[in-house]
């Protein structure tokens, strides 16, 4: 037979936080390529996509990533014409 008196169970770092804004908070120009960064939610994916003309409305998905970190960054190949990025909830 087990006896046992009053059990206390203390939890921590595990506090609820607001989804992060959805924008790039860094980017930095690495060798000959684009650093790209955000907060992320861990487990959540993302699409990084990318457009030569804001005329348009033919955003390409570059690269699918799915957050294991808070903050999540990615390497481009920086091109030679002018080039937007968004990055998109998938």
């Amino acid at each position: 037979m087990f006896l046992a008196g009053p059990v206390s169970i203390l939890i921590t770092g595990n506090t609820a936080r607001a989804k992060p804004d959805l924008r790039f908070v860094d980017t930095a120009i690495i060798s000959t390529n684009l650093a790209l960064q955000w907060p992320a939610v861990v487990g959540q994916l993302y699409s990084v996509q990318h457009n030569d003309d804001l005329g348009t409305t033919n955003w390409t998905t570059q690269v699918q990533i799915n957050a294991s970190l808070t903050n999540v960054s990615y390497l481009t190949p920086l091109t030679t014409t002018n080039r937007f990025y968004r990055i998109k909830e998938v």
